[in-house]
């Protein structure tokens, strides 16, 4: 219950700043499911914004190739299959249709070997940023496509070292 909590809890965040008021919307339906069994409103089909249909694939996808979502970690094949399979149940079918239709162009971009996840200590000068890296907080220290520099090495070293945190990196791979 707690947990259903939050997204609604990320609208009441940006509420007050009124460029962000639309976002706030997207924020608070994102985990709503096109057959009505998601939260906060219980919404279904076209009741849930577009942006947050749209969002709820493009984040389930990336969580199911990036974390233990649904108790393991899958390649991209398996986690396009999955959304596929809860198409008209979780996700908006014509959603997903275009989803499919594209991520092929996106895979191409960057597949799996073209980034490799580094230790803070495996860092390198000349390395390319594939991610954006953040604080705990989620304050963004560096954006995708940065280089990593000697002494930008050195000073995220000298960060870790403090902080107690070791990193991960994702950047472009050999």
């Amino acid at each position: 219950q707690v947990y259903e909590t939050y997204a609604a809890l990320g609208q009441t965040v940006i509420m007050g700043i009124d460029a962000l008021a639309d976002t706030g919307l997207l924020i608070r339906s994102h985990h709503e499911q096109f057959d009505g069994k998601g939260f906060p409103d219980r919404l279904h089909a076209e009741k849930i914004p577009l942006g947050s249909r749209i969002i709820a694939i493009a984040n389930d996808y990336d969580d199911l190739i990036h974390t233990k979502k649904i108790g393991k970690v899958l390649n991209k094949e398996d986690a396009k299959n999955y959304i596929i399979k809860h198409k008209n149940t979780k996700y908006d079918p014509k959603l997903v249709d275009t989803f499919c239709e594209n991520i092929v162009q996106l895979e191409g971009a960057l597949s799996d070997s073209d980034e490799i996840a580094v230790a803070l200590d495996d860092l390198k000068p000349g390395m390319t940023l594939t991610r954006d890296v953040l604080t705990p907080d989620g304050i963004m220290l560096l954006s995708q496509g940065h280089q990593i520099s000697a002494a930008l090495v050195e000073r995220l070293k000298s960060w870790g070292s403090k902080t107690g945190i070791s990193s991960t990196f994702y950047v472009k791979g050999e």
